[in-house]
């Protein structure tokens, strides 16, 4: 945090604070809550404006909601559709669906008008269904960004290729949105055919291009 706000003093610009990647950045709460505290206190002193962002899962209760609305400049939540493609692709430890508790903490942040953005990763079983996955979405928060990736092969995606959708299936279905909707509110999170990627996560990382394996940018 000091390296980076040393550098942003030199730049004159200001401080973004991401949680992204590597796990959901709300299990290691004590650590979030300190490193907020601590950047938000060194920008405060310095002068400097703080943005914080983050990618979740969106699995957490009223005082974890609280927090990221008070906080966070913005989330990209992962969510994957209704709740037969949702809990399909995010479940439990002991196996049960997460979708009721995510779905109350998107209308949590859409009731308080909190800036966040929809990740829905889609597999096999739910690429056939995007355009009312995207339907679903505006449905109940309307004018929020979606951002669709397919699933990638890592770690389920991995073990289970069956899960892995189709590469011309995904294309057409995003297709299919953007000819019924347009391209408002519809955001394609990276190309995860097959390719490298510098980012993880569209909503929260820029800028966006793609590495294909035989080096074509």
């Amino acid at each position: 945090i000091a390296s980076v706000l040393d550098n942003c003093k030199k730049s004159k610009s200001d401080f973004f604070l991401v949680f992204t990647g590597s796990g959901e950045p709300t299990v290691n709460w004590h650590g979030l809550q300190r490193t907020m505290q601590k950047a938000k206190g060194l920008c405060k002193s310095e002068g400097i404006n703080i943005h914080s962002i983050m990618s979740t899962n969106g699995f957490y209760g009223i005082t974890k909601r609280k927090y990221i609305c008070e906080n966070f400049s913005m989330v990209s939540l992962s969510l994957d559709g209704p709740q037969e493609f949702h809990d399909e692709n995010r479940y439990t430890p002991a196996g049960k669906g997460s979708f009721s508790t995510v779905f109350e903490t998107a209308k949590y942040f859409f009731r308080e008008n909190f800036p966040f953005g929809i990740r829905a990763t889609i597999s096999q079983k739910g690429v056939g269904g995007m355009l009312n996955t995207f339907e679903f979405f505006q449905e109940n928060f309307p004018g929020i960004t979606v951002a669709f990736e397919p699933l990638i092969p890592m770690g389920r995606g991995f073990d289970h290729p069956e899960f892995i959708p189709n590469a011309t299936d995904f294309v057409n279905g995003y297709c299919e949105i953007l000819n019924k909707h347009g391209k408002n509110n519809i955001a394609y999170s990276g190309v995860s055919f097959k390719k490298l990627r510098n980012t993880f996560c569209g909503p929260v990382a820029g800028p966006q291009f793609n590495v294909e394996i035989d080096g074509l940018v």
